[in-house]
C-alpha cells in the first residue's frame, strides 16, 4: 500500500512532522496530527477512510449552508434545543450543564496540557489534540458510548428501532455541542450540532473508525481555513 522504505519523523518533536519515502523523495508538513491520522487511517481502515473523505464534505457543506440559512433567515435546528432548554426548571438546567462539563473533562485537560509551554510531552501539541486525540476520545464517549448505549437503551424499553435511533443521535449530538460551548445561541454550538450530526450518522452507516477519521478530517479542514484566513 505505501512506497518502499517509508517512514515519519518528528522535528523538534512540536509542530513539523517530517514525512519521507525512499521513492517519493521528502515532503515537509507542519501539521503531525492529521498526517499521523491519515497514514494510520489509510494504513488500517481504508474503506473507513475513503468514507470519512465523502463524510468531510457533508460536515463542511451542511454546516456552511445552515449558517447561512441562519445568517438570512435567522432559523437553525439549535433553536429547538434553545427552546427545550427554556422549559426546563432551572435546576435540571443546572445539572445538565454539569454533566456536559463532566463529559468534557478529558478533552479539556489534554487541550490545556497541550497548550502549556512548561508540559513535558512536546509531541502532544495542539494539531495532535485537535486532529487526533480529540475525535477518538470525542467519536468513543458520544458516538460509540452514547448514540450506541442510548439506542439500545431505548429499544431494549420498546421504543421503535427508527424512533430510537434518531433520538439517541439527536441526544448524543446535542450533548456533543454543548460540552464543547453550552449555549446554543452561540456559533460553535451551531456548527458542532450540525457537524456532530454528520458523524453520528457517519457511526451508524460506517462505524466507529470512519466517524473517528471524518471528525478528524473535519478539524483539519478547519484549522487549514484558518491558517489560510
Amino acid at each position: 500500500m505505501f512506497p518502499a522504505g517509508i517512514g515519519l519523523l518528528f522535528h523538534d518533536c512540536v509542530d513539523t512532522l517530517c514525512y519521507y519515502a525512499s521513492k517519493t523523495k521528502t515532503l515537509l508538513v507542519n501539521n503531525a496530527g492529521i498526517i499521523t491520522t491519515i497514514a494510520l487511517g489509510t494504513y488500517f481502515f481504508p474503506r473507513s477512510s475513503a468514507a470519512a473523505f465523502g463524510g468531510v464534505i457533508a460536515s463542511r457543506g451542511t454546516t456552511w449552508i445552515a449558517r447561512e440559512v441562519d445568517s438570512k433567515y435567522h432559523v437553525h435546528i439549535a433553536n429547538i434545543h434553545d427552546w427545550l432548554l427554556d422549559q426546563l426548571p432551572g435546576t435540571v438546567r443546572s445539572r445538565y450543564a454539569r454533566v456536559v462539563r463532566t463529559i468534557a473533562t478529558p478533552s479539556r485537560a489534554i487541550s490545556q496540557y497541550a497548550n502549556d509551554p512548561g508540559r513535558q510531552f512536546y509531541f502532544i501539541n495542539d494539531d495532535l489534540v485537535t486532529e487526533l486525540i480529540a475525535p477518538i476520545y470525542e467519536e468513543l464517549a458520544y458516538r460509540y458510548v452514547g448514540q450506541e448505549l442510548l439506542f439500545h437503551v431505548m429499544s431494549s424499553l420498546g421504543v421503535p428501532s427508527g424512533v430510537a435511533r434518531i433520538s439517541a443521535l439527536a441526544i448524543s449530538d446535542t450533548l456533543f455541542a454543548a460540552s464543547h460551548n453550552p449555549d446554543p445561541r452561540n456559533e460553535q454550538f451551531k456548527d458542532l450540532l450540525i457537524g456532530g450530526a454528520v458523524f453520528g450518522t457517519m457511526m451508524y452507516f460506517h462505524g466507529l473508525p470512519a466517524a473517528m477519521l471524518t471528525h478528524s478530517y473535519h478539524n483539519a479542514t478547519i484549522r487549514f481555513q484558518e491558517q489560510l484566513l
